[in-house]
């Protein structure tokens, strides 16, 4: 095929890995950026920064569609420009380091190297989901039966009112897709460590997909705009994938972009101080921690205190509902409004 698109064929834009400039592919003429498949594909060859270059992806795609109209927010606006910005320097060092192309890494002190990330040694590696995105459903199902989507289901009706929700790790987007669906004004900004999970999400929403901004990046360190404003976070069966310290430091981070009075749904597993728990729920996560260790390299293997964390943030806890005798719980948590002395809207 002639690199250079056939003649009177419409032509969008492509990332060039290596020249990082802008290449053009065949596609359709409406389409103004990568398709997400595309994007998947690049974020591949570019490993280990698939996951910007996806996500640069992603706010490109969703800052073209239109602004909601009942939020006045735009997803993808705010953060573009930086993330070009950042991402052409990311791109022109890691370019040098792994090609090995001399003049094009600048030394240190300079802006590039100054936009490279910096890992946390500390932290373990990243684990990949990606081949559980297609039967994640029917492996829950097959575990668990309905009781993890009744979790995460429960608090659903308190969430009518919310505008700006915030999803961590929503897994193959099930959750956001009917979040979306019976709340006709929200907006969703949903965060996942797997691309294909993202993608997972996007074909879920459907209609819908218009009120919602993907982004694929490591919750660990990840931090959302101080100006975000979000009234709503749902962390279904997420929080179990981190420390105890990890889950509170970002509960530090989100709080700092949440609005007064918002709120946190939390899904997750338990294991009760009752003799069920020491003879049944205890053995039961310790095998789904061994299993998730043998699949996707996740190397947690205890559930950690995510309630010490929520509430060293600044969160109260309003209601909970558990079920299989507490091994499955669902939590409400709020964040106080900057009004005192009024009662809660959840009273």
């Amino acid at each position: 095929m002639d690199p250079n698109g056939a003649p009177g064929v419409a032509r969008r834009p492509h990332f060039d890995l290596h020249g990082f400039g802008v290449a053009q592919l065949p596609g359709d003429r409406n389409l103004g950026v990568p398709r997400p498949n595309t994007l998947l594909h690049l974020s591949r060859l570019a490993d280990p920064y698939r996951y910007r270059i996806f996500r640069l992806g992603c706010v490109l795609r969703i800052a073209s569609t239109p602004t909601s109209a009942a939020t006045g927010r735009g997803c993808g606006e705010r953060r573009i420009s930086r993330s070009v910005a950042s991402l052409s320097g990311q791109l022109r060092s890691y370019s040098a380091a792994r090609i090995g192309r001399p003049g094009t890494a600048d030394t240190a002190g300079s802006s590039d190297a100054a936009m490279m990330p910096n890992p946390d040694p500390a932290l373990n590696p990243a684990p990949n989901f990606d081949r559980l995105a297609r039967p994640y459903r029917w492996l829950e199902y097959l575990s668990f039966g309905p009781f993890l989507w009744r979790c995460r289901v429960r608090f659903l009706p308190k969430l009518g009112n919310r505008l700006h929700a915030l999803l961590l790790g929503d897994g193959d987007g099930r959750f956001t897709a009917e979040l979306l669906r019976t709340n006709a004004q929200i907006t969703v900004h949903g965060v996942d460590l797997s691309p294909t999970m993202i993608q997972t999400m996007v074909r879920s929403a459907k209609a819908h997909s218009g009120r919602l901004c993907a982004e694929v990046a490591d919750l660990r360190v990840w931090s959302p705009d101080p100006a975000s404003g979000f009234d709503l976070i749902v962390s279904h069966f997420f929080l179990d994938c981190l420390t105890s310290s990890e889950v509170a430091a970002l509960a530090q981070r989100i709080t700092s972009s949440s609005a007064p009075g918002a709120l946190w749904v939390v899904s997750d597993f338990a294991v009760p101080r009752t003799r069920f728990g020491a003879l049944v729920a205890k053995p039961v996560v310790s095998g789904l921690y061994l299993a998730f260790r043998w699949l996707t390299g996740l190397r947690i293997q205890a559930l950690p205190d995510h309630e010490e964390g929520l509430t060293a943030a600044g969160w109260s806890l309003k209601s909970e509902w558990n079920w299989l005798n507490g091994m499955l719980l669902s939590q409400l948590w709020e964040r106080p409004a900057l009004r005192s002395g009024g009662p809660s809207e959840l009273q």
